[in-house]
């Protein structure tokens, strides 16, 4: 198992981080991770249904310390192509690399699949989460009106930013997979249950 470092400390002596595909099991503690960084979370039953769906249309996984989930992210494809629906980390263990760690894995499962394409949407506000998307490739496509309009709580409704990566078929998208991994504190340990080589219903080669 490869450690991941935690700031202030070497890669040798920092904690492990275990990438592993979601499961029913890690329900609740995705769960307090999304309260605690959105502001409308998934519910119990929805992120039940999402992960009772084949694994050929969605890619769900987990970041763990040890024992304890620390983040977790995840896609859905539909038509030859990738949606990133979430990334989420524990707010006590943000800026440690964990969100680029999960976005790395997903991108490699988009590559082994061979999608066509990888589009996410991210609140205009939120320019922290659109710099780590932009490091992977992802460019601004257009932006949605309102849609973060229905989170309890909001009083003005929210627009999204719409991005898409579309060379990740590409050799130099699979070298910024490498730049960025070389650039960040430590490693991972990737279980087999994290990959899949499955390709999507309605697979198109591009």
């Amino acid at each position: 198992m490869i450690p991941a470092a935690r700031h202030g400390q070497s890669p040798t002596d920092g904690p492990s981080l275990t990438i592993a595909a979601t499961r029913r099991r890690d329900v609740h503690a995705i769960r307090k991770i999304d309260e605690a960084v959105y502001p409308k979370a998934w519910s119990l039953e929805l992120w039940r249904r999402e992960l009772q769906m084949s694994i050929r249309e969605r890619r769900y996984l987990a970041a763990f310390d040890g024992a304890v989930l620390v983040g977790h992210a995840g896609m859905m494809v539909l038509d030859g192509d990738g949606h990133i629906a979430t990334v989420a980390v524990d707010p006590r263990r943000q800026g440690e690399g964990i969100a680029s760690h999960l976005m790395i894995e997903l991108m490699h499962d988009a590559r082994r699949r061979q999608l066509g394409g990888v589009t996410l949407e991210v609140r205009v506000s939120n320019e922290r989460a659109q710099a780590l998307y932009e490091r992977f490739g992802f460019s601004p496509s257009g932006v949605r009106p309102g849609y973060y309009g229905d989170d309890p709580g909001e009083r003005i409704a929210e627009d999204a930013v719409v991005m898409w990566a579309s060379d990740v078929g590409e050799p130099a998208w699979l070298e910024r997979l490498a730049a960025i991994e070389a650039a960040l504190p430590g490693g991972r340990h990737v279980e087999p249950t994290a990959v899949t080589l499955a390709r999507p219903p309605g697979f198109r080669r591009r």
